[in-house]
């Protein structure tokens, strides 16, 4: 099961590092690992460089784009993606400054709902160090396809 953090970016950090990913995944670890003493250091840099999130209004619109699909279903604030057929079993919470997925998948169904909202988000598994712009994984697909 991977667990991946996704991220709005603010403008002036995207382009600061959009070619040096791997810096900006590092200062997003050291927040993610920071020690309690320093925490309000962490809390400093994380609101420099991410963007909060419209909670009520992303998650409603991610709800009406995904709602049509058999294996998808939403309970409270979670979204469920439960595709045996795929074997995929996939969990999203949106929170205010970022968005939570655990997937049995390394590249998993809410991530193409996420393109569609913003090409820029960027996803960290900060378990397996592993980090990338949504717009990396989908730039080579002419279209995204439906759901």
């Amino acid at each position: 099961m991977r667990t991946f953090f996704v991220f709005d970016i603010r403008d002036e950090y995207l382009a600061l590092y959009y070619n040096y990913e791997i810096s900006l995944y590092n200062l997003l670890k050291q927040v993610y690992n920071i020690k309690k003493d320093n925490i309000i250091y962490g809390k400093q840099l994380f609101c420099q460089l991410i963007k909060p999130l419209p909670k009520e209004e992303l998650d409603r619109r991610l709800f009406i784009t995904l709602h049509q699909d058999i294996p998808y279903s939403k309970r409270c604030n979670i979204h469920i993606y439960n595709n045996f057929y795929l074997s995929e079993i996939t969990t999203m919470e949106v929170k205010k400054t970022y968005i939570k997925i655990s997937s049995s998948k390394d590249q998993n169904y809410f991530f193409k709902g996420l393109y569609k909202e913003n090409p820029n988000f960027f996803v960290c598994d900060f378990a397996n160090n592993d980090y990338f712009f949504l717009k990396d994984i989908y730039k080579n697909n002419k279209l995204i396809g439906t759901y």
